[in-house]
């Protein structure tokens, strides 16, 4: 901030400080600090640019880190830095990543020819190497925890099934490469594909997408394989179960882990918009083979949707209509707060409905609901926080006698933006406002 104000004559957010992982300023070697300005506050829609008040740290030491641990930031703030200055679109497949890490795990002897993991002396060297890095909150859960770290590892060493944070992997590479040069040569390094020569870095253009797409449906149309005509086309194979499905054309599948009965029975179930975890457990299979198949049947996805929603708005209908019948007299509000996700959801996606069965709620008859409202009490604490806010701002500001705005106001005393439309039943808090926004008059405006 010091340099940026000396050079430009003001502070300004760089975009190498904004990327995960990044926690040390790779020009200057300084710890960042964090904006505590709240994104969901009234300034979420405002420009802000770095001040000293508006910053504090987040790391669990404070202090000047060793010279080790700030060695280990720097280092792997440079690799997250090198993965997002790759080109755009580019995409490192998860198959040569994973035969770049056995690689160099195998020469490190951490694992067999046949790829059996040791992992017991992976998890030590492992965490070892990034204990300086839980210097930092967010890279603290790279660390996981001593019964977790071992399947943490595990998952992250295999073939992927699923995907990851990014952050993960860039944990494994800094303890096995130490730098990005290194692992990009280790990436290039085709002996570990047994002659299986691929394309390490692929460019995954919408264009080229397309083109795949193309070439992997003509293949099909001549009656190849899903698996054969993938491999063909170097997509995945699930991948190209979605493509036909979408396409309509018929797939030819083997039995492997579950029977043909089996597999019509859990999209009988899909359709019927049972749960996905209910089905997997009633069929004994795992969420994995229920996603495959929801995904690999034309339309089923659609069906399954429609379904679901249909008994989810059976189901909050009906909460709904048994509250209101036990809760006669209650007014709304008062409903909402006894059942907020049921409004919640029907709000968001049956409002018509509730918009016409809000219409028959009567009023509550209680004497709390007609309490006349003590304006002079409500006004002395209104100005109360008001000159509270000011003070404040003026206090945190570097020059204290600029102009106060009103959005700065309210950030500080949300209550206050609601009563704004009765500025003239609050004659103390709007002079209060005035002084602070030196408005001439009339309601003061943001």
């Amino acid at each position: 901030m010091q340099h940026d104000h000396d050079t430009h004559g003001t502070p300004y957010w760089h975009r190498n400080h904004q990327y995960p992982g990044v926690w040390i300023c790779p020009t200057h070697g300084a710890l960042l600090l964090s904006s505590t300005v709240k994104s969901s506050g009234v300034g979420r829609f405002l420009w802000h640019l770095p001040h000293t008040s508006q910053m504090s740290s987040t790391f669990t030491n404070s202090a000047k880190p060793a010279a080790h641990v700030a060695d280990a930031l720097s280092s792997f703030a440079q690799l997250s830095l090198s993965l997002a200055a790759l080109p755009l679109n580019t995409q490192i497949a998860p198959e040569d990543l994973q035969h770049a890490l056995m690689s160099e795990l195998k020469q490190r002897d951490l694992a067999t020819r046949t790829n059996r993991l040791r992992l017991s002396q992976i998890c030590s060297g492992y965490l070892d190497a990034i204990s300086p890095l839980t210097t930092v909150p967010e890279l603290m859960q790279l660390y996981g925890s001593g019964q977790h770290i071992g399947s943490t590892l595990g998952k992250l060493l295999r073939p992927p099934r699923s995907g990851t944070h990014p952050l993960r992997y860039l944990g494994l590479i800094y303890w096995l490469f130490g730098s990005w040069p290194r692992f990009m040569e280790k990436l290039s390094d085709h002996d570990y594909a047994e002659g299986q020569s691929t394309a390490l870095v692929q460019q995954a253009a919408p264009e080229d997408a397309n083109n795949l797409r193309q070439h992997f449906l003509a293949c099909m149309k001549h009656g190849g394989s899903v698996t054969h005509c993938a491999k063909s086309v170097g997509i995945d194979v699930s991948t190209g179960l979605v493509w036909a499905a979408r396409a309509g054309m018929p797939i030819n599948r083997r039995a492997k882990s579950i029977s043909s009965r089996t597999y019509e029975d859990i999209a009988r179930d899909l359709r019927a918009g049972h749960v996905k975890t209910t089905i997997a457990a009633r069929h004994h299979v795992s969420a994995a083979t229920v996603n495959r198949v929801l995904a690999s049947v034309s339309g089923l996805h659609d069906e399954w949707r429609a379904a679901t929603f249909a008994s989810m708005q059976a189901k909050a209908r009906s909460v709904w209509s048994k509250a209101l019948d036990s809760n006669a007299g209650v007014g709304v509000t008062a409903l909402r707060k006894l059942h907020p996700s049921t409004f919640a959801w029907l709000h968001r996606n049956d409002r018509t409905w509730l918009t016409q069965s809000c219409e028959l709620v009567t009023r509550s008859n209680s004497p709390a609901a007609h309490r006349r409202i003590d304006w002079a009490v409500r006004d002395m604490a209104l100005e109360a926080s008001v000159a509270e806010a000011v003070a404040l701002i003026r206090t945190t500001s570097p020059d204290p006698l600029r102009q106060v705005r009103l959005w700065e106001i309210y950030q500080l005393v949300p209550e206050l933006k609601a009563k704004l439309g009765a500025l003239k039943k609050l004659p103390k808090t709007r002079e209060a406002i005035l002084r602070a926004t030196k408005y001439a008059a009339g309601t003061p405006k943001s």
